[in-house]
């Protein structure tokens, strides 16, 4: 137990850590509907674009740290991706898309399980580009992961080219006829 505790638990900084997680859900960053709103479609632009647009070095810490709760949110999954899916053991090069892949968790999981043959893309918001490429440079992986710049319900096409597409974090926002649309 000791083991879990320090990888969830103690180091602030690891990626595995679940701080960013409950500070989110505990703390006055947000609402549950606000953290919501940051991705569904409006008629104006969405909440975390417009926040990142803004001239406030508060408002853009608000968005690195939805970025870092829905970092820690996913750690486990995206650490597990590419056993499931085969990405480790891949003896050809293939390209992985990860649409509204925020911090570029699963693709930078991916590329490290197996660097000499998997890549990746991330197709995000204009405003969340450089905070997605943040986490790329701090991963060590700029040479094999790109972030695409875009916004999948107003922007087509996604990216060609690629071998795996996924939507992390992203269909279980919506209604079963928008998730067909997107598909």
């Amino acid at each position: 137990m000791i083991y879990i505790s320090e990888k969830f638990l103690s180091d602030r900084s690891a990626t595995s850590t679940f701080n960013p997680f409950a500070d989110t859900m505990c703390g006055n960053f947000t609402t549950p509907e606000t953290l919501l709103q940051c991705s569904r479609p409006v008629e104006k632009k969405d909440l975390m674009s417009e926040m990142l647009e803004q001239d406030d070095e508060e408002v853009a810490n608000n968005a690195r740290h939805f970025m870092s709760h829905m970092n820690a949110q996913s750690y486990c999954c995206a650490e597990a991706l590419s056993g499931v899916l085969g990405l480790d053991i891949l003896t050809e090069e293939k390209t992985l898309l990860d649409v509204g892949g925020g911090s570029a968790i699963y693709i930078i999981s991916a590329v490290k399980s197996n660097p000499n043959n998997v890549k990746g893309l991330v197709y995000e918001l204009p405003a969340i580009k450089p905070i997605t490429e943040e986490y790329i440079d701090e991963a060590g992986l700029s040479d094999k992961i790109s972030v695409v710049p875009g916004n999948f319900f107003t922007d087509e096409p996604f990216p060609t080219g690629v071998d795996y597409v996924l939507f992390s974090n992203v269909l279980h926002d919506w209604k079963v006829r928008v998730c067909i649309v997107l598909l």
